[in-house]
């Protein structure tokens, strides 16, 4: 990294006072703190500067850095640098597609948009392909946020314990099975467009889910969303393999869905009109611009 820095007053209970090696300080003096309260690496002398920063690597003390702009506690740092390690990219980049507040990641998003010209569709980030182990994410307890659109990720394993967990996007990802995600109840908004993800049971009991997308999965009943009250936005365009005949009964119990997107499905003009009926105030999309 080209630059850390370290805050000079710690952030545990045990900790008062950041003590640096008496090398690195000079003299047994303490670290000179800057206007911000951090001591960087790129203020010292170069020698310093690398036992400065192999301490900083290897003290069990949770410590807030601030690396390339972003304040983070090391513990978190450690984690993300895990992941690095694991998926063979830099961490770095990492914390580039991270948000990040009051020393912790609370936003990863490991996919970026790449248009070629104008309003063309997205190309695949070559980056994010690179990613598949997710396992280091585990500890990273405060992540609110998780993109892993067009990664290679297949286990989502390591994540039944972010109960902070609001939002996971696994569009295009190698996912499927979703099981882990029935601990995550404060989820509120999941994209498995594009896997191959056919058995949703697991979201049953996540009762904060406001948004869903099925889209182009191999979903064939929609039976466990029955009780997801709190559902107002539900696509299920170019999932083929779901009966509309048993899926209507279903879509008709969400009664607060507000979108619906049922492009090249099975369901029929007859069906949607009379789906209409009972929800006059549901937006659908449908190939048939009239039934809007």
């Amino acid at each position: 990294m080209s630059d850390i820095c370290i805050e000079k007053v710690g952030l545990t209970a045990k900790t008062t006072r950041i003590d640096a090696p008496a090398s690195i300080a000079g003299k047994g003096a303490d670290l000179d703190a800057n206007a911000d309260g951090f001591v960087c690496s790129s203020e010292m002398p170069k020698e310093s500067a690398a036992e400065f920063e192999s301490w900083v690597s290897t003290t069990q003390i949770d410590i807030l850095l601030e690396i390339n702009g972003k304040k983070i506690l090391k513990s978190q740092l450690d984690g993300l640098q895990r992941f690095a390690s694991d998926n063979n990219v830099r961490v770095e980049d990492i914390l580039a597609r991270s948000e990040v507040g009051n020393g912790y990641a609370y936003e990863l998003n490991l996919y970026t948009c790449i248009r070629t010209a104008g309003y063309m569709p997205c190309e695949d980030d070559p980056w994010a392909k690179q990613i598949h182990d997710i396992s280091a994410l585990a500890n990273l307890k405060n992540l609110r946020s998780l993109n892993l659109t067009a990664t290679r990720v297949s286990d989502l394993g390591p994540l039944s314990g972010l109960k902070n967990l609001t939002s996971i996007d696994l569009n295009q990802t190698e996912v499927r099975d979703i099981g882990p995600l029935a601990s995550l109840k404060n989820l509120t908004s999941i994209d498995l467009t594009g896997t191959e993800v056919r058995d949703i049971g697991p979201l049953s009991s996540l009762k904060n889910l406001t948004s869903l997308d099925l889209s182009a999965t191999e979903v064939r009943d929609i039976s466990p969303l029955a009780n997801l009250k709190n559902l107002t936005s539900l696509d299920l365009s170019w999932a083929q393999k779901l009966p509309a005949a048993k899926a209507l009964p279903i879509l008709k119990k969400l009664h607060n869905l507000q979108s619906l997107q049922v492009e090249s499905t099975k369901f029929s003009k007859t069906q949607i009109k009379e789906l209409r009926r009972g929800a006059p105030d549901l937006w659908i999309e449908y190939p048939d611009r009239r039934l809007y």
